[in-house]
């Protein structure tokens, strides 16, 4: 019976280790961060989101396809569900003027734009893409490029 505590304890402890270790990848990212490695001009979204929320999933849907699309664009996701990220969520809504939505999800951050919530790609999805391209004029960045 000894053996078996053991290895129940053994095992407890290498879970929440690997549970630690996963979690402090999701450490408060540098919100100014805006020049990738090969020193090429970044655009920041910021974007805030809960497993719980089905508009939160049809977001991460969409930013798939748009991480594809738009190369030059950083999405710093943060789940509400990990509790240090509301604390960015609380950094960034000052940022914008956005107290009065915190905690609300889907949140979107970009250039000196916010969007709460979301629909479909057409929508919403449509209103962010413009905010980025408006974003990527003001960097200089061209369709041609």
């Amino acid at each position: 019976m000894n053996f078996n505590k053991i290895l129940i304890t053994a095992f407890i402890i290498i879970i929440l280790g690997a549970l630690f270790f996963t979690l402090s990848f999701f450490q408060k990212e540098n919100l100014n961060d805006s020049v990738r490695e090969d020193n090429e001009k970044v655009v920041q979204i910021y974007y805030f989101w809960s497993i719980s929320c089905p508009y939160c999933r049809t977001q991460n849907k969409f930013w798939e396809e748009f991480e594809e699309k738009y190369p030059e664009v950083k999405i710093n996701k943060y789940s509400i569900d990990i509790s240090r990220n509301i604390e960015n969520f609380r950094e960034v809504a000052k940022q914008f003027g956005a107290e009065r939505h915190l905690g609300t999800v889907p949140a979107t951050f970009v250039g000196d734009e916010y969007f709460i919530g979301f629909d479909n790609a057409q929508g919403i999805g449509k209103d962010i893409e413009n905010a980025v391209l408006r974003e990527l004029a003001k960097d200089g960045h061209t369709d041609d490029e």
